[in-house]
């Protein structure tokens, strides 16, 4: 038996895979760029595509399936069991989905006599003005999953809403910018002036105990000179404290190459090294610009001595290389001792097709994609947008034992008017363009003393 843990959504990182023997799998890939974004980072990503031996007798007496969903993480740590609004699972590639309430918060189990199942979780907010459907397609291969889902499926994290705020001391007198990063955001501001003592304000941090990451920079897109730690910070109300850039708890930190190999001529490369304490967030010690060089890029990340790290300190890099709207490929990586990166973006894509098969009373399509050889998991990812705040979509994942040796994952929107509780507004909504994104994931990687993981994707968009 294998359980995997997955999230519902694009792409960054956690994973954990719990075997016979224990833990054999590795955690925490690269974090993203905001709490939401967080709590999708991980669509599906499963690091074994071991074969698992199955029993033709366990189809006929029926294997019993564990789904467990949580809350959208924000630390390191697993989100509390929270259960979807809505889910109905599926005994083989056509059967109908049949409605599947919980048995204890975030707990679904059923029964399936096919070797093929499929578990469906929607989360919506109160008003369905947006939702968000997942499918994960599996084999009996897999009898487990552990799901995180979508904001909608649980209450927001607390907002920030308190202040830390006074003097940045002894900063060298061209410093113009102040780098900020704890385990729930990372941001950077200009300090007001410069020299000896520059006052400082950061505002919106949320309560909690944090160790606290900051830097200083002569202008937003120079190296950093200075890093500051506070380690065990208490915020229950405003705080006021000095950051001392020649005291005990800073440094002049170090660095480390980064070389990210294989970018195309049109593409972009946007790369993102966070120092992230104790959470998927942290303060920006990457490059801040990428050399214009081809097709290798060569530059390096900022790094904090060993003394003044601790075990849950991670390194989380994630390297994005951009064509246009519609391609893009990443490589995430998370690990605690700095070394020099190496890495080479993964392979293109080609871009999915879709058509739609019908438009009332929610959208469906017909939507085929290449497979990419090797990869644990592949995603087909339908979404609808409306204004500002309205958004629908329709994620389906395969993983490896899914796909076997086709070249080609394809899947159709059910038609789920006819199942108990199931409510056609979830669906996408009909007249706008819809937004199609195939992903491939490989599997994760030992790198370094973490983890490394590629992902690649091609997006296009389909006509109301």
């Amino acid at each position: 038996m294998v359980a995997r843990t997955e999230r519902l959504g694009a792409a960054c990182a956690t994973l954990v895979l719990v075997g016979l023997t224990g833990l054999v799998g590795l955690t925490g890939l690269a974090g993203c760029g905001d709490d939401d974004d967080a709590a999708r980072a991980d669509a599906g990503v499963d690091a074994s595509t071991a074969d698992v031996a199955i029993d033709p007798a366990d189809a006929s007496a029926g294997a019993s399936i564990a789904v467990t969903t949580r809350a959208p993480a924000v630390t390191d740590a697993p989100g509390a069991a929270t259960s979807a609004t809505w889910a109905a699972y599926r005994d083989g590639d056509d059967g109908d989905f049949v409605a599947l309430p919980p048995s204890a918060p975030g707990t679904y189990a059923f029964t399936v006599k096919r070797e093929r199942w499929a578990i469906l979780l929607v989360c919506a907010t109160d008003d369905d003005a947006s939702a968000a459907v997942f499918v994960h397609r599996r084999t009996i291969a897999t009898r487990a999953i552990d799901v995180a889902l979508e904001g909608g499926c649980a209450p927001r994290p607390t907002p920030g809403q308190l202040t830390l705020a006074g003097n940045v001391v002894n900063a060298p007198p061209s410093t113009t910018w102040l780098e900020f990063g704890y385990a729930r955001d990372t941001r950077g501001a200009v300090l007001p002036s410069s020299g000896a003592t520059t006052p400082y304000e950061i505002v919106n941090v949320v309560p909690g105990t944090w160790d606290l990451a900051f830097g200083l920079r002569d202008e937003p897109f120079a190296p950093l000179t200075t890093m500051i730690l506070r380690r065990g910070v208490t915020i229950t109300a405003d705080v006021t404290a000095d950051l001392d850039a020649t005291g005990p708890q800073s440094f002049a930190p170090g660095t480390r190459a980064l070389t990210v190999r294989g970018l195309a001529t049109n593409e972009l490369l946007a790369p993102v090294v966070l120092y992230a304490t104790g959470g998927l967030h942290g303060i920006d010690v990457g490059p801040q610009d990428a050399p214009a060089t081809r097709p290798d890029v060569v530059t390096s990340y900022a790094t904090v001595p060993a003394a003044s790290a601790i075990p849950t300190d991670r390194y989380r890099a994630t390297l994005t290389a951009t064509a246009g709207d519609d391609a893009t490929r990443v490589v995430s990586l998370a690990i605690h001792d700095a070394i020099d990166v190496d890495v080479t973006l993964p392979p293109s894509i080609a871009p999915p097709a879709s058509v739609v098969v019908a438009a009332t009373p929610y959208v469906r399509l017909a939507t085929r994609a290449t497979a990419l050889a090797g990869a644990a998991i592949h995603e087909l990812r339908a979404v609808t947008k409306r204004g500002g705040r309205r958004e629908h979509s329709w994620t389906v994942t395969f993983d490896a034992s899914v796909v076997g040796a086709s070249v080609e994952i394809d899947d159709t929107t059910p038609d789920l008017g006819s199942v108990p509780g199931w409510k056609s507004a979830w669906g996408m909504s009909s007249g706008d363009d819809v937004e199609i994104t195939a992903t491939a994931r490989e599997p994760a990687k030992p790198f370094g003393d973490g983890a490394i993981e590629r992902a690649t994707s091609r997006t296009i968009f389909v006509p109301p």
